[in-house]
């Protein structure tokens, strides 16, 4: 299986990748999903960087609306930014961006396995379940990538001071972003239906267990700066 029919199928296809290539029987099938996902990540980190590097190399310094004393000093330290370390940050960076798209997979396995035990699922093993994660990831992966790229080649031309430019920014990934994550429910979806037999409830709910978690603790963060400002 390629990396194109990988994500063809994946992303496009579901219900045919998650009934054809099961996990339970099929581990060749299983370590090229891997080696795909892997793949994908590198060239994507790889193709940041070129974006970056691109960006830093020939296009003019940014021009930061800030109070005038501190703006001479900041286009300066922009300017110098190829003379000094900034190829050394952009790839520090990208580095970190792999990183995070690696520990992303695990926290979200990490989160849904104790959901699959809880609503009986006891078969599920926390490899098979990362392995599944891996792929279900791949429209917020997809989204990350194409976000900070139009960040790298379109919104760095801009000025920061220009509020209309970063509002449509910010409009333009915040709805990225919500059909990646409707996207991913979706091969979710197939997944825990397919693969681990769970009904429709289970299945979403299975899904959900990130998100959930998540508005709990910007609940709970917020109750906790109310009472104790």
């Amino acid at each position: 299986m390629t990396v194109l029919s990988y994500l063809k199928n994946t992303l496009f296809r579901p219900e045919y990748y998650f009934k054809v290539y099961s996990l339970q029987s099929n581990q060749i099938q299983s370590n090229y999903s891997v080696k795909n996902f892997f793949i994908i990540l590198i060239s994507f980190t790889i193709l940041l960087t070129c974006t970056r590097v691109l960006h830093e190399s020939f296009f003019s310094p940014v021009k930061v609306t800030t109070v005038q004393d501190v703006s001479a000093k900041v286009e300066e330290n922009r300017k110098n930014y190829g003379q000094n370390q900034g190829f050394v940050f952009v790839l520090l960076s990208k580095i970190i961006y792999a990183l995070i798209w690696i520990l992303i997979p695990i926290l979200l396995t990490l989160i849904r396995l104790p959901i699959l035990y809880f609503i009986g699922e006891h078969k599920v093993r926390f490899k098979e379940l990362f392995i599944t994660t891996l792929t279900t990831s791949l429209p917020l992966l997809v989204s990350s990538f194409i976000i900070s790229v139009m960040y790298d080649l379109v919104l760095s031309n801009h000025t920061i001071g220009d509020f209309e430019t970063l509002k449509l920014f910010f409009l333009i990934c915040f709805l990225i972003l919500l059909v990646s994550w409707i996207w991913e429910g979706r091969l979710c979806f197939y997944a825990f239906t397919v693969q681990y037999d769970q009904n429709n409830g289970r299945a979403i709910l299975t899904w959900l267990a990130p998100s959930l978690l998540f508005v709990d603790l910007l609940a709970i963060n917020l109750v906790i700066q109310i009472w104790f400002p």
